[in-house]
């Protein structure tokens, strides 16, 4: 005959084994969540660069004029959608002044997949520094400027319909434009 002790600790002991089950369930629902939907960065880079003709303007004070169309390749290699809320494509001169900035907007990248867009930079020597355009004006009469582009876009990835990640992806290259044959000479991305 089973008493009334016994019969509440068999209950007990039931009890915390299915609390312990519902624990490893839980942890192993977690880690198998976090393997399978594991939000990674969406890769961006510059993969074309095509220069337009150089437009010299003789006002006060004179400036020089020009287009560079960038072909920026983003691969999104995780299982949700890539929205890209701000984005960013700016040259600098000598890595530190900011001579043209291309602004990117609205795009979507579904998963696993690759999108490319095309953006139009004008480039305008009128923020070059009193201290650097004497070089500025050098690297034009050679016929090669060399530049800097400094990639940044910001968005969010969606996995599901309640899972949203934040993500910022950065890219610069380093590049030496060749203005009389209107052509990049050296490209080098980090």
């Amino acid at each position: 005959m089973i008493t009334q002790y016994q019969r509440r600790r068999c209950i007990t002991k039931y009890f915390f084994l299915l609390v312990f089950i519902t624990l490893i369930h839980i942890v192993l629902l977690l880690t198998i969540f976090q393997a399978v939907l594991h939000v990674g960065c969406p890769k961006a880079r510059i993969s074309q660069v095509t220069v337009q003709p150089l437009h010299l303007n003789f006002s006060s004070p004179p400036s020089q004029t020009t287009k560079l169309a960038s072909l920026l390749t983003l691969h999104n290699p995780t299982l949700g959608s890539f929205r890209l809320e701000n984005g960013s494509l700016a040259f600098l001169y000598k890595q530190e002044t900011e001579i043209g900035v291309g602004f990117i907007n609205g795009v979507r990248v579904k998963p696993r997949s690759i999108n490319t867009l095309k953006v139009i930079t004008a480039l305008n020597s009128r923020s070059v520094t009193k201290q650097d355009l004497g070089s500025f004006r050098d690297d034009i009469d050679s016929g090669l400027l060399p530049l800097t582009a400094h990639l940044k876009l910001d968005g969010e990835i969606q996995l599901v319909k309640f899972v949203r990640r934040k993500v910022a992806v950065e890219s610069n290259c380093i590049m030496l434009v060749n203005l009389v044959l209107r052509d990049i000479q050296s490209f080098k991305c980090q």
